[in-house]
């Protein structure tokens, strides 16, 4: 039973949800089924519910019969249903209610009726706060419906035809843009490839007939030029925008637009384009203040590390140690501690006090193989740099063994981390008053393509 979509979509429900579900469940309107009643109560009681068991509860003390109690699973579970699509009604604000209301006045030639209604529903689009794809599916029903009821009317004015059009062009723009954007970003991490029909008359058309005008189709017009053309105008143009027009977009829209823009920062710097490290920490740093990293009260575990490395390589010290402590809160308890430590061991390691971060990182507890991997490399880097060299020299032999172990990380990874040891190693070989072996192994690391922390070994060599 506990695998059945009754109980699956049972145990999304919050308590305050299950509550009102009662009351819905116990209304003759919506229910005359008193099994189905006892089958709720049953489920609210029993965290392991069994079919067997819901049986007796249910029908007392008679014979067994599986298909009976199945029957009543599937009276409850689309009395469920009904009562999320209620409680989703009360949450549009009025307006989708709205909207259906309208056609059934239409649909029933309450003149009266539809035009009050109409009049309330403009009202509460207009004070729609998030100018998204639902502002514009709203906009387009409420004209049509508009035109629905003058064209049944038979009337000889002029009619909203050109209203329809331009909202339903408006509406389908933004959703084309936007999916089209979403394909681009896929076919970067699965390696899958996408048709975009229509994407180059759509682009000119919002050039033609100035659609830059409208935030929404402004921030995936830039998106899309940023995925496609590698445009820095495009990546500032969309910069600008997210952080002018924050509020027009819903958290989750917002986030992954903050996300696109975030990514184009990512391939810049891995290219070596330093200048980008202030604009990656600005979109940070307005994300955070528009509250757009915490999702459902936590903070991913990667943002909050990412902003503290991003925080670092910007040198807003006093800033980043504030955001490791004010901001750890927000972690899910499962990686508060590790990830606040690992955290703060980096910003003493900036700090080169390495006493400190050494402390930290040696009694990390942590699995995450990513973190683990860290904390060797900036071992490897406190060794060197205090000349503490016959640790360094086990740990890069640990080290090495950990890679090669490790079967869940990626072709790319190991060899990257490989070659860090490898070139460390013929560092800490090299005759450095040899000055061509030495311009050899600097040339070699600098055309390098799998190699973290390459500015550092290059470093390590320029300093010797």
């Amino acid at each position: 039973m506990y695998k059945s979509k009754l109980v699956e979509i049972f145990s999304t429900l919050s308590s305050v949800e299950q509550n009102r579900l009662v009351k819905f469940a116990h209304s003759p309107y919506h229910n005359q089924h008193k099994e189905v009643q006892l089958l709720l109560q049953y489920l609210l009681q029993t965290d392991t519910p069994r079919l067997e068991q819901a049986f007796h509860f249910v029908f007392g003390a008679i014979h067994y019969q599986p298909q009976k109690i199945r029957n009543t699973m599937s009276y409850l579970q689309k009395l469920i249903d009904k009562f999320l699509i209620y409680e989703q009604l009360e949450k549009e604000e009025s307006l989708l209610s709205n909207t259906i209301l309208l056609k059934i006045y239409r649909q029933r030639q309450l003149d009266k009726c539809f035009k009050s209604t109409l009049r309330i529903s403009n009202t509460l689009h207009q004070k729609m706060q998030h100018r998204d794809t639902e502002y514009y599916y709203y906009q387009y029903n409420l004209q049509q419906e508009e035109f629905l009821f003058a064209n049944e009317k038979n009337r000889l004015e002029e009619k909203n035809v050109q209203e329809v059009l331009d909202s339903f062009d408006i509406f389908y723009i933004v959703n084309k843009l936007k999916y089209s954007v979403t394909a681009l970003t896929h076919q970067n991490i699965f390696s899958t490839s996408y048709e975009l029909h229509l994407i180059p008359s759509v682009l000119q058309h919002i050039i033609t007939h100035n659609m830059l005008s409208y935030p929404n189709i402004a921030a995936y017009y830039y998106s899309y030029n940023a995925l496609v053309d590698n445009s820095a105008d495009a990546f500032f143009d969309l910069k600008r925008l997210l952080i002018a027009q924050s509020t027009i977009f819903k958290t989750e829209e917002l986030k992954q637009l903050y996300i696109i823009a975030i990514n184009f920062c990512i391939k810049h710097l891995n290219k070596g384009e330093e200048d980008f490290v202030a604009e990656i920490y600005e979109l940070y740093k307005s994300g955070l203040l528009t509250g757009i990293f915490i999702e459902k009260g936590y903070i991913s575990r990667f943002t909050y590390k990412n902003i503290v490395a991003i925080g670092l390589k910007s040198k807003d010290y006093t800033w980043v140690k504030g955001f490791i402590q004010d901001y750890a809160i927000y972690l899910h308890p499962k990686y508060k501690t590790s990830y606040y430590d690992y955290n703060l061991a980096k910003w003493y390691y900036i700090q080169k006090d390495y006493k400190a971060a050494m402390h930290i990182f040696l009694t990390l507890d942590n699995t995450d193989r990513i973190v683990v991997i860290d904390s060797k490399v900036t071992l490897l880097k406190i060794y060197y740099e205090i000349e503490e060299y016959d640790a360094l020299d086990a740990l890069i032999e640990s080290f090495k063994v950990y890679i090669k172990r490790s079967k869940g990380l990626s072709a790319y990874l190991k060899k990257s981390y490989l070659n860090l040891i490898s070139y460390l190693r013929k560092v800490l070989q090299l005759n450095f008053y040899d000055k061509e072996k030495k311009q050899a192994l600097i040339d070699a690391i600098q055309t390098e393509q799998h190699l973290p922390e390459k500015q550092w070994v290059i470093s390590l060599l320029k300093n010797l």
